[in-house]
């Protein structure tokens, strides 16, 4: 069973906070199609996917050096099931990482 899923992402030294900040300004900015940025209880910024899917699960980027780390989650009070959740907005959100930022990343693997 699912309960949360990483894609960790390589990029040239140092680039990965710039990378993180850059999809969060497309996300505001309504330029990653069907994604957009919500606040969670504590404040944090994290990517939502589709009216159907923003209540269900999240992706919460965090980066360091030339890595950035996509964890991607159920939110607490989820309605579908996890097996769900997580492999779809996994698919959905490598799907945008190859569509605005190939060029931008070195390589990517998707951990479970």
């Amino acid at each position: 069973m699912f309960t949360k899923m990483k894609i960790k992402i390589k990029t040239q030294s140092g680039y990965a906070s710039t990378l993180e900040n850059k999809i969060f300004r497309m996300a505001n900015q309504n330029e990653l199609q069907t994604w957009s940025v919500m606040k969670t209880s504590e404040n944090e910024d994290v990517l939502v996917h589709s009216e159907q899917w923003r209540h269900e699960g999240l992706v919460k980027l965090a980066s360091n050096g030339n890595e950035m780390s996509c964890h991607i989650l159920c939110w607490q009070n989820h309605t579908k099931s996890c097996n769900d959740i997580i492999p779809y907005l996994t698919g959905r959100f490598t799907e945008i990482l190859l569509k605005y930022f190939e060029d931008e990343i070195d390589s990517f693997e998707i951990i479970d």
